[in-house]
C-alpha cells in the first residue's frame, strides 16, 4: 500500500517538474532566443532557427526585429518556401529599406519565383519604356516653360502665368516617375511634393485666358482664388517639415488615412479643374458669339480655342484616371 502511494507521489511530482520545464523552456528571455536562433541558423538547422526567430519577433519591445525578420526570410527561403520568405522580406524593408539585401546569396532558391519578382519590382528603383517616355516630355515641358519666360517684347504677366502652369505640370510627371520607378525611396523628401502644386493648375490657366483676351490686370480680390492653394498647403505642411526617416516610412506604409486624403485630394483638384475649365469656356463662347472679335482677332481666337481644346482634352482624361480607372 505504501509503495503504491510513493509511486503516484514520484508521478505527480514528475508532471510538475515537466510542466515548470515547459513554462521556463517557453518563457525563455528574448536575448537567450536571439543566441539560440544564432545558433541554430548558423548550424543550418533552419526549423528550430525559424521557432527562435519567431519568438524574438513576437517580443514588440525588441530591439531585434530587423533582423529576425532577415533572418526568418532566410530560413525560409533555405527551406524553398518562397511565399512565406517573401512576406518577411517585405516587412523587412518596410522597417529597413535595403534592398542590397534582395541580393543575399540565401535568395538564389527563391530568386526565379513570381512571389520574389512581385517584392523587387515593389521595391527596388527601376526606370521602365513609360517611364523614360514620361522623362522625355517632362524635360521638353520645362525647356518650353524656360522659352516662354525668357522671351522678350512680349506680355511677360502672360507668360509668366502659361510658363508656371507648363513647369508645374512638368513638376508634376517628374514626381510621378519617381513614384513609378520607386526612386522616391531614395529621395523621401520628394513625398507629396507637388500635391499643392495641383490646385493652382486651374486659376493660373484661367488667369492667364483673361489675359490673352482681355488684358486683364490683376486685383486684391483674386487672391482669393489661391485660398484652396493655401489650405492645403497648411494640411500637407506637417507632412513638408517630417524628418527623412519618417518621411520614408510614410512611403514605405501607406495607411488608409493617408489613401483616403489623396482621394481628397484628387476630388478638390477635379472639381477646381472643371469650375475653371467651365468659366474659361465662358469666355471663348462670348467671343465666338462675336463675329466682328473672331473676324479681327483671328490669330488671337485661334490660339484660345486650342487652349480650349487642350483643357476639355485634359480634363476628360483626368477625371476618368482619377475616377473610373
Amino acid at each position: 500500500m505504501r509503495s503504491k502511494k510513493v509511486t503516484i507521489l514520484l508521478f505527480f511530482m514528475c508532471v510538475i517538474c515537466c510542466a515548470q520545464a515547459l513554462a521556463i523552456r517557453q518563457n525563455i528571455p528574448t536575448d537567450s532566443q536571439l543566441i539560440l536562433a544564432r545558433q541554430h541558423y548558423k548550424l543550418k538547422d533552419y526549423e528550430k532557427a525559424i521557432t527562435h526567430y519567431s519568438n524574438v519577433l513576437n517580443d514588440t519591445l525588441s530591439d531585434n526585429r530587423t533582423e529576425a525578420l532577415k533572418k526568418l526570410s532566410l530560413c525560409h527561403a533555405y527551406l524553398d518556401e518562397a511565399e512565406k520568405a517573401t512576406l518577411f522580406l517585405e516587412k523587412y524593408l518596410k522597417e529597413e529599406y535595403n534592398t542590397a539585401f534582395l541580393n543575399d546569396e540565401g535568395f538564389q532558391h527563391i530568386k526565379d519565383t513570381p512571389e520574389f519578382k512581385t517584392i523587387t519590382d515593389k521595391f527596388v528603383p527601376h526606370f521602365n519604356a513609360w517611364t523614360l517616355l514620361y522623362l522625355y516630355f517632362a524635360l521638353i515641358g520645362i525647356f518650353v516653360a524656360l522659352i516662354i519666360n525668357l522671351k522678350k517684347n512680349i506680355d511677360r504677366t502672360a507668360n509668366l502665368l502659361i510658363g508656371s502652369y507648363v513647369l508645374f505640370h512638368s513638376i508634376y510627371i517628374i514626381h510621378l516617375i519617381l513614384y513609378l520607378s520607386h526612386y522616391e525611396y531614395l529621395i523621401p523628401h520628394s513625398n507629396s511634393i507637388t500635391v499643392t502644386l495641383t490646385l493652382l493648375y486651374g486659376p493660373f490657366l484661367y488667369f492667364y485666358f483673361r489675359r490673352i483676351v482681355h488684358d486683364y490686370r490683376f486685383k486684391m480680390r483674386d487672391l482669393l482664388h489661391f485660398i484652396p492653394f493655401v489650405i492645403l498647403l497648411s494640411l500637407v505642411m506637417p507632412i513638408y517639415l517630417m524628418p527623412e526617416d519618417l518621411k520614408l516610412w510614410h512611403l514605405l506604409n501607406r495607411s488608409k488615412d493617408v489613401s483616403f486624403l489623396l482621394g481628397l485630394i484628387m476630388f478638390a483638384k477635379t472639381t477646381s479643374l472643371i469650375t475653371y475649365g467651365y468659366h474659361i469656356f465662358k469666355i471663348y463662347s462670348k467671343n465666338r458669339a462675336n463675329k466682328m472679335y473672331v473676324t479681327v482677332k483671328n490669330e488671337n481666337f485661334k490660339w484660345q480655342r486650342n487652349i480650349v481644346l487642350f483643357n476639355t482634352i485634359y480634363l476628360t482624361i483626368y477625371t476618368i484616371y482619377a475616377f473610373v480607372l
